[in-house]
């Protein structure tokens, strides 16, 4: 596990990014990372795939601020079952906020599906 400053490329999906890692002194990567813990519709999956990539898209654009470069921080685990790709959490390293923890609980937790699990009401 390690802990790395990063910034976003692009939005893959709702639970996959591509971003850069700062390593330090002066190296850098790019680097595909899937959300730990979080499972999203594909993008080409219609509305609900679109609806998840927006998810992702607004929180990264309300934890930017103006003239931070390096405004993520992410944990990455290696995990060969995801194609080879590294499991993250992405924080926020201005106030610590969970782009993981976020997307959480707007649903996307159902790994069968990678559609948010309905609300439940007590009425």
């Amino acid at each position: 596990m390690y802990d790395y400053r990063a910034r976003v490329e692009r939005i893959v999906d709702g639970d996959t990014m591509i971003v850069t890692i700062d390593h330090g002194m002066n190296i850098r990567s790019s680097q595909s990372l899937r959300l730990l813990r979080v499972y999203a519709p594909e993008r080409s999956s219609g509305k609900a795939g679109s609806d998840a990539t927006h998810a992702v898209a607004d929180w990264v654009a309300g934890h930017y601020e103006s003239n931070a470069d390096w405004a993520l921080k992410v944990t990455t685990h290696k995990d060969s079952r995801t194609f080879n790709r590294y499991l993250a959490e992405v924080v926020c390293a201005g106030c610590g906020d969970s782009l993981n923890d976020h997307l959480r609980d707007l649903g996307y937790t159902d790994q069968g599906t990678g559609a948010p699990k309905p609300l439940t009401s007590n009425s």
